[in-house]
């Protein structure tokens, strides 16, 4: 991987690869630069915003993680997955009211999925019925 970016130091699927990589090892910083470079590449990717988010917050930087997890909605608004990441990066910065309405627009995007409603109910126990009857 190191190679393959010494000859194309601007691969963006490389960088990627090589940002994951830095993250199992624990290494958020390190995945940060290479998820920063291959943003240049691919500004509207949203998996990449959704990489940049964790690799933010694993490197205790909440406000950076939550820009990055709101841009990953953005691209890709359908996606339950992003928008349970913006309610982690909510919680995780103090924002209680984003981090209640990301986790309830994941359940209505995926009502069944428990981890969804778990995390929603959490927040706010009144809401997790109603999310899914919206």
């Amino acid at each position: 991987l190191r190679k393959a970016l010494m000859l194309n130091p601007d691969d963006g699927p490389a960088l990627i690869q090589l940002g994951d990589f830095e993250m199992k090892a624990g290494a958020p910083l390190s995945a940060l630069e290479a998820y920063q470079k291959a943003l240049i590449k691919r500004p509207r990717d949203a998996w990449l915003h959704s990489r940049l988010g964790r690799a933010f917050a694993a490197a205790g930087n909440p406000e950076e993680a939550l820009d990055a997890a709101e841009a990953a909605t953005k691209f890709a608004p359908q996606n339950p997955w992003f928008w349970f990441g913006l309610g982690e990066a909510a919680a995780a910065f103090g924002d209680r009211a984003q981090a209640t309405e990301a986790f309830a627009m994941a359940v209505r995007l995926e009502p069944q999925n428990a981890e969804f409603r778990k995390r929603m109910s959490e927040f706010a126990p009144e809401r997790d019925c109603e999310a899914t009857n919206d």
